[in-house]
């Protein structure tokens, strides 16, 4: 069987190939949802990333999500931002 190795610059895009059936299986952080499990089969995790709020030196740390609402940067396409989308879910204030 030969690999044939397809690098993708955001969470979105392979999803969208893996959608169209344009790859056979995928080895990236890719967020868990529910969506995405009625969609594909999950084999187990090889590699656990912890998300980390990055802050700028000299501020004060934020308490809570409403002390970061509105300024949040995340790449687009990124787990980061499914887990934006996620918590917002959890969290719509």
């Amino acid at each position: 069987v030969k690999l044939t190795i397809i690098p993708v610059d955001t969470t979105d895009q392979l999803v969208t190939l893996l959608k169209k059936g344009k790859l056979d299986l995928a080895a990236a952080a890719i967020m868990v949802t529910p969506e995405r499990r009625e969609l594909f089969r999950f084999g187990p995790g090889f590699y656990q990333v912890s998300p980390k709020l990055v802050y700028r030196n000299g501020k004060p740390k934020p308490a809570s999500l409403n002390d970061i609402k509105g300024k949040l940067v995340v790449a687009a396409g990124s787990t980061g931002e499914d887990l934006l989308k996620e918590m917002s879910k959890e969290n719509p204030k």
